[in-house]
């Protein structure tokens, strides 16, 4: 008996528009009718622009044969349509970064300016909302950017150049909301950029040797905000110091989820930790060999402020 369909093709097509691309392909699977209508190329054209909210002004690759096979490109490879050149920079840009939004993302470059971006203009083109130079806090260049986890404030990493041709890092952050200068951090070496703990507490670095071949890595805790009391000082609490065996160091510190850490008076007491992980009998070999220097007082040490 030959297969009659049950709903004609182009409606079928319709109720394929209203789907997502997956939806769509996995609808594909059902029959030889639908399957043939999930690769119509009409469909792909509207979903393509859909997806990836290109304006429609902006043509298929030359090179692309079908919508179905651009759309696929484009998902599993690195888009390569360019929409628009930004040429603020003047010099070779570093690192960009997103906000959690998705609607702004800062970038940093050698022209020592980290620079603030709009996504969410009506015409689809990005805009520059904001350009902050750090030269006139001595730095040679910005390197990296974050953005805490509202939206609020903005790290930015760069290197700073000291007397006598000494270099080191240092971390600024920024407020997003009237774009002034809150704090500033030394780390060293100047490529540990630092990160986010939470809304209001960031991580730096600093690297000491003890050896030929040894060194260790001491975290530190600072305020994002300068405290009325201490506006000349950057009040940072020690979190932990970390041997470095066969002449390895940190480079990059990262939060991967620190909900239990929103207060930093309630930091992990890893000393406590190591205790529980051996109760259940993990392998001691296996963990990474931690201090906690945290002073049971609310702050441990005092920097100087640079100016």
């Amino acid at each position: 008996m030959e297969y009659v369909p049950v709903l004609p093709d182009s409606l079928v097509l319709e109720i394929f528009m209203l789907l997502p691309h997956d939806a769509v392909l996995r609808a594909g699977l059902t029959c030889r009718q639908w399957l043939a209508v999930s690769r119509d190329e009409f469909l792909w054209r509207e979903l393509f622009y859909t997806y990836y909210r290109i304006p429609r002004s902006v043509p298929r690759h030359p090179s692309s044969v079908s919508w179905h096979g651009e759309f696929r490109r484009l998902f599993d490879c690195i888009p390569c349509v360019e929409v628009q050149t930004l040429r603020e920079h003047c010099d070779q840009v570093l690192h960009l970064a997103f906000s959690h939004r998705g609607h702004r993302f800062s970038s940093c470059s050698k022209d020592c300016t980290v620079k603030l971006w709009d996504t969410e203009r009506a015409d689809g083109n990005i805009s520059l909302v904001h350009s902050s130079s750090m030269r006139q806090f001595n730095w040679g260049y910005t390197q990296f950017s974050q953005f805490n986890a509202d939206d609020t404030l903005l790290l930015v990493s760069g290197v700073y150049l000291g007397p006598h041709h000494s270099s080191s890092g240092e971390i600024a952050v920024i407020s997003l909301e009237n774009y002034t200068l809150l704090s500033r951090v030394r780390n060293k070496p100047y490529d540990v950029f630092g990160c986010w703990l939470n809304e209001t507490h960031l991580i730096s670095g600093n690297l000491h040797w003890i050896g030929n071949m040894t060194s260790c890595s001491v975290l530190w805790l600072n305020k994002a905000f300068q405290d009325v009391e201490s506006e000349n000082v950057n009040v940072v609490k020690r979190l932990f110091k970390i041997q470095n065996i066969n002449a390895s160091t940190i480079r990059t510190v990262m939060v991967a989820h620190c909900r239990r850490h929103d207060n930093p008076d309630l930091l992990l007491d890893y000393e406590a930790q190591s205790q529980a992980q051996k109760q259940k009998g993990w392998r001691q070999h296996h963990q990474p060999l931690l201090f906690d220097l945290g002073a049971s007082g609310s702050e441990d040490r005092r920097r100087g402020r640079r100016g």
